[in-house]
């Protein structure tokens, strides 16, 4: 069977490589330019001249009818400035025969060494978009149906500036756009409905669901055929497999598109309980075991550890101190970018929890840099109810040009705006300050720029004139990508004055509307304290901990040890060699008696 499939999938390739080369050989050519001519300057420094402006026209003189904003010569290419606003724009091309299909292949590179998205716009249509991930020589294509007989390809970029060196545009009766498929929102292990967009000239769409092994070779476990009429189908899938993709192409008369994307077949997950906390068990004067139950698709656990300390005499407490010195690299004319536009900054932070959108690096700082849009820091949670909810917020504070607004913001725990007060950045750094009256239990401060410069933070603190007697509270830890239901804590210290509370939130992998994947945290459990225990050492008297969980059962040891289980007629039929920490047994009898060293319990499921 394997080997039918290995010819199978080569027949296939060769099928579709065959395909590929006798629409490139049977095309009809509409253009083929190159910027060659274009000498001055080189890619590592394009000239200085806009080529395309009014005072220049060496773009349109030299090729009629070319047109563009912002295009500078760079040694035999093209480099286009920056976003949308600066392009290049061919003549108007006949692209109306073979109903207005064709294909645009571009060479391109982008400047940036994090890559770009090149974008052209046929005539007046929404324009394709081209991901290239790197600054090395790319070509790409794609293939448009929204050809004339007068048709403008207008080519720039979303993000930083861009080379061009070569354009192809191409006419062929092989040529068919391929689909664009959705992502299958409603998987249920068993099925998914599949959709995908109308192709022009399709007489039929092929649905392919498949896996995949190391090598990326696909093994196609569904394959169905349906009519040019028909844009979803209901996809039952008979052996299901732990991770299968699917993908749509188009076919006719002529010739099969390539693939659609493809897209991961999953279970889309809305909500997730949070776990329930129980008691701490082994604690001792420097730590203690954190215990919880398991919740149904978690896949792993965040354990929030807090310090709560009762004050012996009056004074000024820093609730929360950062100074970002996790960030090693940037400078404030050379700024370090994240990978993604939102971001949790616990590698970089003494306290976890804090995060940042539209942000970008400098050694020490946390800048903003919102292009125009909106840049956010915000802290972790802090407890900010004492001395009637008055605090003050400090932080350093410069920009890259003078009088940047800036808006610092308290907010509770459902993101409601308590109070706010506005700031100003300079080129100069200075400290400020700001302060509140409103402080809640569950508080967050939360600092935002929408400018179009950029702006940088660092030294941030908040302090809060407490009295004998309160408690200050503050994060310990946030462990995150715990798998088990349990967690041995040993950098604490617990005293007569400072005690630990903590909580934990199920984490559950799912994917949004596009396909990309989430994670879903579930609300914080119930709080549990941890107080030194009075006279003794270590606790060793807490009775083992016993609990159904569904068809499981959880056993929390203190010790290792076995655990018996017995049936309603008193008889023995599992015994565990328990280890000490969370014990999962299978079981699925209505009604058990569980025993181990030092508790019995009965449970009726």
């Amino acid at each position: 069977m394997r080997i039918i499939t290995s010819v199978f999938t080569c027949l296939i390739l060769l099928f579709c490589a065959s395909v590929g080369y006798s629409q490139e050989s049977s095309a009809t050519t509409i253009l083929e330019q190159d910027f060659s001519m274009f000498t001055d300057g080189s890619e590592a420094t394009p000239a200085k001249v806009d080529i395309s402006s009014y005072s220049s026209g060496k773009l349109s003189a030299t090729l009629t009818g070319w047109t563009g904003r912002k295009v500078y010569e760079a040694g035999g290419t093209l480099y286009i400035g920056a976003g949308s606003s600066s392009y290049l724009t061919t003549p108007k091309l006949n692209t109306s025969a073979n109903s207005g299909i064709f294909k645009i292949i571009l060479e391109v590179r982008a400047e940036a060494d994090y890559g770009n998205a090149i974008t052209c716009q046929v005539g007046y249509s929404t324009a394709e978009t081209m991901i290239v991930s790197d600054d090395k020589w790319h070509t790409v294509e794609f293939i448009s149906e929204k050809g004339s007989s007068s048709t403008a390809l207008k080519i720039s970029s979303m993000f930083n500036g861009f080379y061009i060196r070569k354009i192809t545009v191409l006419s062929s009766d092989k040529f068919l756009k391929a689909p664009q498929a959705s992502f299958p929102t409603d998987f249920d292990g068993k099925s998914f409905t599949a959709k995908w967009t109308r192709c022009a000239t399709a007489t039929g769409y092929i649905i392919s669901v498949y896996t995949k092994d190391e090598q990326g070779n696909k093994n196609i476990i569904v394959s169905e055929e349906v009519a040019s009429s028909v844009l979803s189908k209901k996809i039952e899938i008979a052996e299901p497999k732990d991770k299968m993709f699917f993908s749509v192409r188009a076919k006719n008369a002529n010739t099969e598109s390539k693939e659609s994307d493809e897209w991961e077949i999953k279970e889309v997950i809305t909500a997730i309980d949070a776990p329930t906390a129980l008691e701490a068990t082994n604690i001792t004067a420097t730590g203690f075991t954190a215990n919880w139950s398991a919740v149904d698709k978690a896949s792993s656990y965040i354990l929030n550890i807090y310090k709560h300390e009762v004050l012996k005499e009056n004074r000024t407490v820093t609730v929360l101190s950062e100074n970002f010195e996790g960030i090693t690299k940037g400078t404030k004319t050379n700024v370090d970018y994240p990978a993604t536009l939102s971001e949790m900054l616990d590698k970089y932070t003494k306290v976890p929890g804090w995060s940042a959108y539209q942000h970008c690096y400098v050694a020490g700082h946390v800048g903003f840099a919102p292009f125009g849009s909106t840049a956010t820091l915000t802290s972790p949670e802090i407890d900010l109810s004492a001395n009637n909810g008055a605090f003050s917020v400090t932080f350093d504070l410069d920009a890259l040009i003078n009088d940047q607004e800036v808006l610092v913001e308290l907010l509770n725990q459902n993101e409601v705006v308590l109070e706010a007060k506005t700031l100003t950045a300079t080129t100069s750094i200075v400290n400020v300050s700001a302060s509140f009256t409103k402080g809640v239990n569950t508080s967050y401060i939360r600092i935002t720029y929408k400018g179009s410069s950029k702006i940088f933070v660092t030294n941030f603190n908040i302090t809060q004139d407490l009295k004998a007697g309160d408690t200050v509270r503050t994060i310990h830890s946030m462990s995150e990508d715990i798998t088990e239901t349990s967690r041995n804590i040993t950098d604490i210290a617990l005293t007569d004055d400072i005690y630990f509370t903590y909580t934990v939130q199920a984490v559950a992998i799912s994917a949004n509307s596009d396909g990309e994947e989430i994670k879903l945290t579930s609300n914080p459990s119930n709080t549990i304290e941890v107080k030194k225990t009075v006279g003794v050492e270590s606790n060793t008297t807490t009775k083992d901990l016993i609990f159904a969980n569904g068809d499981d059962i959880n056993v929390m040891l203190s010790a290792d040890g076995i655990i018996s289980i017995y049936n309603a007629n008193g008889s023995l039929i599992q015994r565990v060699n328990g280890q000490a920490g969370m014990n999962v047994i299978k079981n699925n009898d209505k009604f058990i008696i569980v025993v181990t060293a030092n508790n019995t319990a009965k449970i009726l499921k």
